[in-house]
C-alpha cells in the first residue's frame, strides 16, 4: 500500500508491499527510528529524492511499516524540493498520509540534515495543555500573554501527531509545558490509557523542544490516610481510586523520562479545587439542589468520623500553579487548602447562604474516612503561596455560579 504524499510522484509505504513500477525506491530501513543517526547520511538520502523529483521521476520511500521512518524522510524530500520549512513539509505528510506516529528524534535528524535551525530559541512562554477546562483556563488567563493555550480537541488532539504540536510549540518559543489536559471522562479504567499517551505525545515535544515539562497532579495520590495526615512532597504514593492510580501513574512516567535523558519534569499536586465555574466536586450542586426543593441532604459518617475533605478555590489554586510555573524550582510541590472540612458543615453553609432550613441525613459507611490532606509548607516556604480564599466566601461564588448556570 503506498500513501501519497504528491498524488503519483511521491509517496510512502512498507518495503515490502509498496511497489510504484517506474519509481526511484528509497529504502531507509538501515536507519534507526530514533536518535543517532548521521545527518549526512539522511542528507543524501533526501538529496537522492529530491534530484529524482526535479528530473520527473516518480518516488517511493519505504521502510519496514511505512509509518516513520519514511515519511520523516519523505518530508526531507518535499521540503527540499518545493523550498519550503521541514515544519510545513512534516504538516502535509501528516494531512497526506494521516500518519502521526512520526517520531519526533527522525524530524529533527532530517532538520539537520537540510540544514534547517529548530526555530527560535525558547523564552519564558508557557504552553498550557487543557486550557479550556476549568483550572487551565484560569491559570491561561492568569499567564496573560505569557501563556500558549492549548484547548480540547477541536483545537489540538493531544494523542495525535506530536510532530506537529511540536512544530507548533517551537514556534512559539515554549520553554515550559504545563499539562493539565486529562480525558473528558477521567474516573474509568479508559481513561488511563489515554491520559498517558497523551502525557508521553506532550513530554516527547517537551525533549525535542529543550522545555520543562510540569505535570498537574492531585492529592488522589495518596489515597486515603489516617484522617487529618498531613502528606508532604515526599511521601509514598498509594492510589485507591481509579483517579489516584492514573495521577500517580502520570507522575511515575514524568520520573522516569527526566531519569533515562527525558525532558526536566516538575510536578505540582493540588487539593480538590472548587470556585463560580467548576463543575467539581459534583456534590455540591447536588447538596444545593436538595436544599432548594427542601429535601434531605445526606453526608456520610465512617467508622472514623464524619466524612471530611481538603478544599482549594480555584482562584488560590491557580495563583500556587503560576507561581510554581515561573518561581518555583522544587522537583514537587503541593497546594492545599486551610483546613479539613466536614461535608455536613458545606451543607450548612450553603444552606444560611441560600435562607433555607437544612434537612440532614447521615448515612453509616464502613471503613475509614481519611481523605489525604497536603502539606504546603514547603511550598509556601519556597514561593510564599498560601490559600486565601474563607470557605463561606468560595461556597457564596458557587451558588452565585449555579444560580447563573441551572442544570
Amino acid at each position: 500500500m503506498i500513501r501519497w504524499i504528491i498524488p503519483g510522484r511521491l509517496g510512502t509505504g512498507p518495503a515490502q508491499t509498496a511497489d510504484a513500477p517506474g519509481a526511484v525506491r528509497i529504502d531507509v530501513r538501515r536507519l534507526v527510528d530514533g536518535p543517532g543517526n548521521a545527518p549526512a547520511v539522511v542528507a543524501e538520502l533526501i538529496e537522492r529524492g529530491s534530484r529524482a523529483l526535479e528530473a520527473g521521476s516518480p518516488v517511493l520511500v519505504v521502510c519496514d511499516f511505512g509509518v516513520s521512518r519514511s515519511n520523516a524522510v519523505a518530508a526531507g524530500i518535499l521540503a527540499r524540493f518545493r523550498a519550503v520549512s521541514v515544519s510545513d513539509a512534516v504538516r502535509e505528510v501528516v494531512a497526506r498520509t494521516g500518519e502521526s506516529e512520526i517520531k519526533l528524534p527522525m524530524i529533527e535528524t532530517v532538520r539537520a540534515a537540510v540544514g534547517e535551525a529548530r526555530g527560535p530559541e525558547t523564552t519564558g512562554a508557557i504552553a498550557v495543555t487543557g486550557a479550556t477546562g476549568t483550572v487551565g483556563r484560569a491559570v491561561a488567563e492568569r499567564l496573560g500573554p505569557q501563556a500558549v493555550a492549548l484547548g480540547g480537541r477541536a483545537d489540538f488532539d493531544l494523542q495525535q501527531a506530536p510532530a506537529l504540536l511540536a512544530a507548533r510549540l517551537g514556534g512559539a518559543g515554549v520553554g515550559t509545558i504545563l499539562h493539565l489536559a486529562h480525558p473528558r471522562v477521567f474516573s474509568n479504567n479508559s481513561a488511563l490509557g489515554a491520559a498517558l499517551h497523551q502525557q508521553k505525545n506532550v513530554m516527547d515535544v517537551a525533549a525535542t523542544l529543550g522545555a520543562t515539562f510540569v505535570l498537574v497532579s492531585c492529592s488522589a495520590v495518596f489515597g486515603r490516610s489516617a484522617s487529618g495526615a498531613r502528606m508532604p512532597t515526599d511521601a509514598p504514593r498509594r492510589p485507591g481510586d481509579v483517579v489516584g492510580l492514573i495521577k500517580s501513574l502520570q507522575e511515575t512516567l514524568a520520573e522516569a523520562a527526566e531519569q533515562s535523558g527525558g525532558p526536566r519534569s516538575r510536578i505540582i499536586r493540588v487539593a480538590p479545587v472548587y470556585g463560580r465555574e467548576s463543575p467539581r466536586p459534583r456534590f455540591l450542586r447536588s447538596f444545593l439542589e436538595a436544599i432548594m426543593a427542601g429535601e434531605p441532604v445526606a453526608t456520610h459518617r465512617f467508622d472514623d468520623g464524619p466524612a471530611a475533605m481538603e478544599l482549594l478555590h480555584l482562584s488560590d489554586a491557580a495563583a500556587g500553579i503560576v507561581a510554581a510555573v515561573t518561581r518555583g524550582a522544587a522537583p514537587v510541590c503541593h497546594l492545599g487548602g486551610v483546613e479539613t472540612v466536614e461535608t455536613r458543615r458545606i451543607a450548612e453553609i450553603l444552606a444560611r447562604l441560600v435562607g433555607k432550613p437544612l434537612i440532614h441525613e447521615e448515612i453509616r459507611l464502613e471503613g475509614a474516612c481519611g481523605h489525604a490532606r497536603l502539606d504546603w509548607t514547603a511550598t509556601q516556604a519556597e514561593l510564599g503561596w498560601s490559600p486565601v480564599m474563607t470557605l463561606e466566601a468560595g461556597l457564596a461564588e458557587v451558588v452565585e455560579g449555579i444560580a447563573r448556570h441551572p442544570a
